[in-house]
């Protein structure tokens, strides 16, 4: 045999016992397949099988698809219910928005108004003012012409006094030229008859 021969050989022989060994830890490791699927039981050492696991499971994702559903219908009538309050909300927040404009509106109004009237008021407040002027210069006039009138009286009173003294002495002197005169009447007479 030549050397490829014996590589041959040797290659072969490694081979056949890699293989064998193979099989061996096949054969040692091998597992039930059809119990592992189809068992029903629980025992040590032997697991529940595929089958009735699947079944479990497919009841539990049935009753959990349910629960979805039922959560899901709940979830879309609070959508429903959320949107309807919204829609509420945004009705009642439009109407609180116009109540705010009108309030506003007033408001501007009011403002406006009370700008006027404060217009007014100054117009009025300077008018009282220049009738509080007048009536101040008419109070000093009067009062002026009272103190000339009061002076005017006290004059004229006093001219009273003196012509009613001036009648008295008047008076008095008339009755007393009266003998005067008779006294002159005579001296007259007598100046007239004497030579």
């Amino acid at each position: 045999m030549n050397l490829a021969g014996k590589i041959i050989v040797v290659m072969i022989t490694a081979m056949s016992i890699i293989f064998g060994t193979f099989a061996l830890t096949l054969y040692v490791t091998h597992q039930d397949w059809r119990g592992m699927v189809d068992n029903t039981k629980e025992e040590p050492g032997k697991p529940l099988g595929l089958r009735p696991q699947l079944t479990t499971l497919e009841e539990q994702n049935k009753k959990l698809g349910d629960e979805l559903g039922v959560i899901k219908a709940d979830i879309d009538a609070a959508k429903k219910n959320k949107l309807d309050r919204l829609t509420e909300l945004e009705f009642a927040r439009a109407a609180q928005q116009k109540k705010l404009d009108d309030y506003a509106k007033k408001r501007a109004d009011l403002n406006e108004v009370a700008s006027q009237q404060a217009e007014k008021m100054k117009t009025v407040q300077a008018t009282i003012d220049e009738k509080r002027a007048e009536l101040k210069k008419i109070r000093e006039e009067t009062e002026a012409t009272k103190a000339a009138r009061i002076a005017s009286f006290d004059k004229a009173a006093k001219v009273t006094v003196e012509v009613n003294q001036a009648q008295v002495e008047l008076n008095r002197l008339k009755t007393r030229s009266i003998p005067l005169e008779d006294q002159l009447a005579r001296l007259k007479k007598v100046l007239s008859s004497a030579p």
